[in-house]
């Protein structure tokens, strides 16, 4: 793999382009409620409001459970969803983008960013330099192989559609040592149905080494179930190039920006005995 340093960041480049050229921010038109439908608006400062929307289009007027009025600027909403009730208000997962590692297609509002330890030893950050285009990248504490050789990732992730309760990104994620000896990457699709209380997340992924495309795909299959406020059961399970599994699952716990994930992988092939791998990753939300 070597001499594959520029193939790898072309691969980001690739993911990272259509971003730039497509980038939308906000929501330009909100659909007027009926008289009795409470609806819960976030905005992209992290607010979070209850009433319904009186009349659309971008300003959209947005009145209050306490009768206030507001005129809302499309570009400074974040979400806007049916509430059962304002007097329950409950946190909703902060770390959407990801489930134990593998992504959703869920990117972060422009200016937002979070900083993760990854088995709490490889610390990485992610920041939204749109509403649509998310990057990440991290290094492990330690330098692996000789001096010189640290490996670093760096992820772009742009989302190509948006819908109530569907959504769909592609990105690259590519593997690089520092001095440019040797380099890998994915490129992915995933697409994610559902609400922050429930959804499924579907993707594949095929490798790129030594300039080449892999012959099959890597894919991933997850969701997230919310037990209760600030718990939320993951599962994250791969079928893997050659039939071998990964199966996970475990807890979510969090509040308003920090978040502790414990999970359990099984790494399966058939006829082979199997281990546990225990998962804790941190992640502080901004």
């Amino acid at each position: 793999m070597r001499g594959q340093l520029p193939a790898a960041l072309l691969l980001l480049l690739l993911a990272f382009w259509p971003g730039i050229l497509h980038a939308e921010t906000g929501t330009s038109s909100q659909t007027v409620a009926a008289d009795t439908t409470l609806q819960r608006l976030e905005l992209q400062d992290g607010s979070v409001l209850f009433g319904r929307v009186l009349a659309g289009g971008d300003p959209f007027l947005f009145r209050l459970t306490g009768g206030t009025e507001l005129w809302i600027d499309g570009k400074d909403l974040r979400t806007i969803s049916p509430a059962a009730d304002a007097g329950s208000e409950r946190p909703f997962d902060p770390n959407t983008t990801r489930l134990f590692f593998g992504p959703t297609a869920r990117t972060l509002p422009k200016g937002k960013g979070y900083a993760s330890l990854f088995e709490l030893v490889i610390p990485f950050i992610g920041y939204g330099l749109t509403d649509n285009l998310l990057l990440s990248g991290g290094t492990p504490f330690l330098a692996v192989g000789d001096e010189g050789s640290r490996l670093f990732w760096l992820t772009s992730k742009w989302r190509a559609l948006k819908t109530d309760e569907l959504e769909l990104a592609l990105g690259a994620l590519g593997f690089a040592t520092l001095d440019g000896e040797s380099s890998a990457g994915i490129l992915f699709g995933v697409l994610s149905q559902g609400t922050e209380r429930a959804a499924l997340h579907a993707g594949l992924g095929y490798g790129v080494v030594d300039g080449g495309l892999a012959d099959h795909p890597a894919l991933l299959l997850g969701g997230e179930w919310a037990l209760r406020p600030g718990i939320t059961l993951l599962s994250e399970n791969y079928l893997l190039p050659g039939g071998n599994l990964v199966l996970g699952a475990g807890p979510r716990f969090y509040g308003k920006r920090f978040c502790v994930d414990l999970g359990l992988l099984m790494p399966y092939e058939t006829g082979d005995s199997f281990f546990l791998f225990p998962m804790l990753n941190l992640v502080w939300n901004w």
